[in-house]
Order: C-alpha cells, then structure tokens, then sequence
C-alpha cells in the first residue's frame, strides 16, 4: 500500500470580520477549537469600500514524517508526493463561486515562532477573544514563555510567496461551484520543510578597480523583507538614511583615493546596516561577502544589481543574480486563503483597522467557503496530508511468456524477485558489491526437480545481459530492503522448455544465494477480446482488526468461466490468474463513505503487486476509524476496453482499537 496520512496537529480561524453591531472587528478572536475551518473576503458591508478577510492556519509535525522516512516507511523524495486534503463543510449561508484558493507556507522570525492554535469556538459573533495571548488571531500569532505575546509581521499572518523563494512552494486550486473538497500537491513545500540540513545562502562580490558611486544591489532575507544597499562615494563607512528611494547606503571609498578600495568600511554594525539583523554583512579588503542570518530557502534571492563594474560572484567573473547554497524551509505551517485578485480591494494599509493594503483586489464579496477542522466528529472530514506512492511489485514468476515478435522489446521483459528473509524480516545480503546480483538460467532435470546442464543463452542487450558470454543476467536491489530484482528475455526453443530454474548468486561462478523455478509459456494471441469475468476472493480475511497493525490481504482471481480438469482438481493446487493491473477501494459499510477511494490516476497508490500465489496489498490500518466494518472491493484495468471495470464481489471486515 503506498499510502500514509498525517492528521493536522494544529488549525484555526484568523479574521479581521465586523462583528454583528458592524462596528468593532473580531481581530483579536481565537477559534482555534471550533469543528471548522472559514474562507470569505466581504466587501463593502460596513461602508462603501470596506473590507473583511478570514483565512486559514494549519500545520502538521514534520518529526513524525521524517521519521517514517528514516524508518523506509516512505520513500525517498522524488518517489513520493504529498498531498493536503480538506473536506468541505455544508453550510446555511452562501457558497462562492469560480474563485481560487492560495496554499503558502507561513514564514517566520527563528525557532521561537510557533503559532499557537488556541481554544476559541464562536465563528460567528466572534466573542472567544484571545486570552494571555494564547491562540493566534489576525494581529498576533501567540506568546512566548518570556517574550509575551508575539505580533504578526502583517496583519493577517507572514507568508513566503513566490518571489521571496527561489523555487515557488505557492500553490492553488480552483473550485467551480464552490462546494468541492480541497486535494492539491503540495510535495516540494513538504520536502523543504524535511529538508535536514538548512543551510544560509551567501553572496560574495569581490569589487574590481572600479566601483562606480551609486551602485545598487536588492537583497531578500529569509523572512521576504527586501533591502536595497547602495555604494556611496565620500562616505568611507556605512551611513543610514535614504537616498533615491535606497533605505541603506551600505559602503562607500574616499574621493581622495579615487578607485581605491583601502577605504571601504572594514566594520559594519549589522544590526542597524545588515538589513535590521537579518544579512550578515563582512568586508575583508575588496571583498563583500553578505550571509543570510537565519539558514533556509526563503530569501535565497537577489535582483537589481545595477551598476557594478568587474564584479565577481565566487571567484566567477558574472554580475550576480542570485544568493547561493540557501535551503529548506522551517515548518511554520501553511495558510490557505483567497488569492490576492479576489481578496478585497483595499487602496492603503489601515492599521487602526487591521486592514492590509491590496490594489491589485476584487470589489466584490466572496462568501462563505468552509472546510472541517481537526477537532471535527467527521473522522474521514478531517484535514490530512496524505503521501501517495506506488509501491507495487511485479513478480512475473508465475506469469512468465516466452519472447514474441508481435510484443515490443519492453513487453518481452519480465521480472524476477528474490526475497531475502532472515529469521522473517526482510534484510540486504551482506557481501553482495554495490547490490549487483548475478542471475543463471537453467534447462531442469529429466523430473523436472532440479536445475541441469549449462546455462541458458540469452541475448546481451548491455542492460540487463551485459557480460560476452550470455550466461547471466544482471540484477539488483529494488526500492525496498531485502528485496531484489531480475528482468530477462527468454525466446523459446523449437521445444520449449517446460520448467526454467533460475540461479541467483554473487557472481558468475560466486557464492549461491537462492534456486526458483518458473513455467514460461507461449503467447497465445486470439482474434476475439478475452474474458472480462473474474471471481474474485480474499484467501486469508479476517474479520477482525487492531488499529494499530498493517495487515497484507491475499486476493485469487480466476476467470469466471474456468473449467478445471478432473486431474487438475485432484492433484493440483487451484492456479491463480495473475491481474497484472489490479487496484483496491475501501468504504465503511454504515454510509458507504470512501476510506481509501481507487488510486487509479497518475499516483496507483492502491495498485496492487502480484506474485506466483496472486495479488497482494498491505493496509495501514490507523487511517480507518475504529468502531466500524469496513468493505474492500477491486477493479481490474481492461486493456480491450481501456478502462477498469470494478468487480462485483466485495469483502468486509471490523476495525477496533
């Protein structure tokens, strides 16, 4: 199962809204414990060109993810995606439409930024107001254990956006009738906040013979706020004020050492000229090298360097563009809110009404989006991130077709796995180099019991049979521990084998690890679609749970119209048909709501593995709701139709704690 949700460990409410007498604003309500989550931009109520917003906080423990990555319970990113999740929640009151939501990771000061969740209820008269500064509201974001309660840079929560990151982590999601669920990726905003090393990205210029007065270079901290330095001539250090709209005049040299670079300031008091504290600014010589203070990826940006001459970024002869080494990304949380364009339009900032400038808003209202909240009684409703992946495995041991001109190269391909337990957990074979695993084919003896003679010749591709001799293909660890794989071609003689072995060992004539067999059979090809009918049973259900265990369930399948002979019923186990792509769904069996919908799109999350004895899927249990019987159900890819068809059999089971 590649499957794994992450519950929300905190989520609020943050408004500026009036209250019901349209004359005091609830800015300083918590609703941090309410069962909801609220979304709106109301213009004009109190008086023509008046505002109000609500947005969302949400954040998730991070550790805990990470710490499933170490443990291989996720895999490595770029393997995985991440995505937030948010039920909508029915409301009396108005839906918008046709507007867009924005997902932002919340930005923040240094380590002691938390913003607290808060225990506030009342989401309409907004009366719960933020006591002893706990719980974030729309001017303050919580208090520190010293610091007392803690303000929010803007009104209305810090947020990175796209142009204070050097790689966009700013996502949106569109929503038509106003009434849909929230599903958007957010994977790279996800893998920078389990980014394990942050490191400050830095910008060094090395100034030539000439600095020309009233050079300029913008800069971004980590935190977003950006600062022009500019060099003036005369100076011969730092000096505050302003000058042609440039905060910081940040060096200077003499005029009587024209073009010389003895006088640039040696010493600089960065926290009045280091951009307040947060660019660490050093000189040494002609050399200026600017450092972020707080490591991460936000404020990895520069732009504007307007006239430098003979400038080098790193030894590199190039006008600098940008700050180098910065990332990952501290996990503040995320915000979810309108997009700019269609939260309300607003001329100037407004402090005494808590209102941030928006010239680039809507005049009109966009009320009222809800979503269901961590504290919901709704168990599924709840706001998860959800990590998909494929983690299927395809072993075509019992599913083996000898090579056909009328397949393609890739088709003739077939896997191949070795599973090594020792002592019933899966582990790495220990003197295996660089994992390569070296695979024999073998003709069997007269019985069929045993491997016989010399190796099969196989046809070298340099990929998978890469050695002049033919005699063994090449394999290696797959994604997961313990487990390898194998693929290999194999052409059928005039009389085809019936049984192939096949050798598994650390080189050509090394060490053996494991001997299998396989049956490969011709491709039989047919001018009429086959059966589309199967029976399908789960061979080891149980009925009963626990919460806490990751259960595999067995699936046969065999078409329905299979006539087994009378020999085959009295001396043979019943063969399966393997269902190459098979994918699974489950639904609480009280109202039919979807645990665990078909993952049948770009992620196959619930694709299911096979092997010779079948299919096969894992499944979490603690994303299921104890308490309930549950029912599982499979469909099965047509490839004559180019559709999955659902099966009609189902399969129910309890879950308790």
């Amino acid at each position: 199962m590649g499957l794994k949700r992450y519950t929300a460990s905190a989520d609020t409410t943050i408004t500026n809204a009036y209250k019901s007498n349209l004359t005091t604003r609830g800015t300083g309500s918590n609703m941090g414990r309410a069962d909801s989550l609220e979304i709106f931009s109301v213009y004009a109520q109190e008086s023509s060109g008046s505002s109000e917003l609500s947005r969302i906080l949400l954040k998730w423990d991070v550790d805990g993810i990470s710490t499933d990555r170490t443990n291989g319970v996720l895999p490595a990113s770029g393997s995985v995606s991440f995505f937030l999740r948010m039920s909508n929640a029915v409301t009396p009151f108005t839906v918008p439409r046709n507007f867009t939501l924005s997902v932002t990771p919340v930005s923040g000061n240094d380590d002691s930024f938390i913003w607290q969740e808060g225990n506030g209820l009342d989401m309409e008269g907004y009366t719960d107001i933020t006591r002893d500064g706990v719980g974030a509201n729309w001017i303050n974001y919580g208090s520190g254990s010293s610091a007392g309660v803690q303000t929010w840079a803007n009104v209305g929560g810090d947020y990175y956006n796209d142009t204070t990151l050097d790689t966009g982590v700013n996502y949106t999601t569109s929503f038509d009738n106003g009434t849909e669920d929230l599903e958007v990726d957010i994977s790279q905003m996800v893998e920078e906040f389990l980014n394990p090393t942050m490191t400050a990205a830095s910008l060094e210029v090395t100034i030539g013979s000439t600095l020309l007065d009233g050079s300029t270079v913008e800069l971004t901290s980590t935190d977003g706020t950006t600062v022009k330095y500019k060099a003036q001539a005369g100076s011969g250090q730092a000096v505050s004020g302003s000058s042609g709209g440039l905060p910081i005049t940040l060096f200077g040299y003499g005029s009587s050492t024209a073009n010389s670079l003895t006088n640039l300031s040696a010493s600089i008091d960065n926290a009045t000229y280091g951009h307040d504290g947060k660019i660490d600014v050093a000189i040494d010589g002609g050399k200026l090298t600017l450092t972020q203070v707080t490591a991460g990826r936000g404020g990895n940006t520069t732009s504007t360097f307007q006239g430098w001459a003979d400038v080098t970024v790193g030894g590199l002869s190039a006008v600098p563009t940008s700050f180098t080494g910065g990332q990952g990304l501290d996990n503040y949380g995320l915000g979810v809110h309108l997009t700019a364009s269609q939260e309300v339009y607003v001329a100037a900032a407004d402090a005494s009404a808590n209102v941030p400038a928006n010239t680039a808003g809507a005049r009109r209202s966009y009320y009222t989006k809800k979503f269901f909240a961590r504290s919901s009684e709704f168990f599924f409703k709840r706001p998860v991130l959800e990590a998909r992946w494929e983690d299927t495995k395809k072993d075509d041991r019992g599913n083996f077709f000898y090579s056909s001109s009328l397949s393609t190269a890739k088709e003739n391909l077939h896997t191949l796995y070795l599973y090594n337990y020792h002592r019933g957990i899966l582990r790495n074979i220990p003197d295996l180099t660089n994992n390569i695993i070296y695979v024999g084919f073998f003709s069997g003896s007269a019985d069929n019991s045993a491997p016989a003679g010399s190796e099969i010749l196989l046809v070298r591709d340099n990929a998978h049979v890469n050695d002049a001799s033919k005699v063994y293909a090449t394999g290696g660890l797959s994604s997961q521990t313990g487990i390898y794989t194998c693929s290999v071609a194999l052409t059928a003689a005039a009389s085809p084998l019936t049984t192939v072995f096949d050798v598994w060992k650390s080189a050509y004539n090394g060490t053996q690890y494991w001997t299998g067999s396989f049956s490969p059979v011709k491709l039989d090809l047919s001018t009429e679609n086959p059966s589309t009918e199967f029976v399908t049973n789960v061979t080891n259900l149980k009925p009963l749970y626990n919460r806490s265990e990751t259960a595999r369930f067995r699936v046969f399948t065999r078409q329905k119209d299979w006539n087994p002979t009378i020999y085959t019923k009295a001396v043979a186990t019943t063969t399966p048909f393997i269902v190459e792509s098979g994918s699974y769904s489950v639904a609480r069996v009280i109202d039919g709501v979807e645990a665990v919908p078909y993952g049948t799109g770009s992620d196959l999350h619930t694709m299911m593995s096979f092997d010779v004895s079948g299919s096969y899927f894992d499944l979490d249990m603690s994303i299921l709701e104890p308490g309930y019987a549950y029912r599982v159900k499979f469909a099965y890819y047509n490839g004559s139709v180019g559709d999955w068809q659902e099966q009609p059999q189902e399969f129910k089971f309890r879950v308790e704690d």
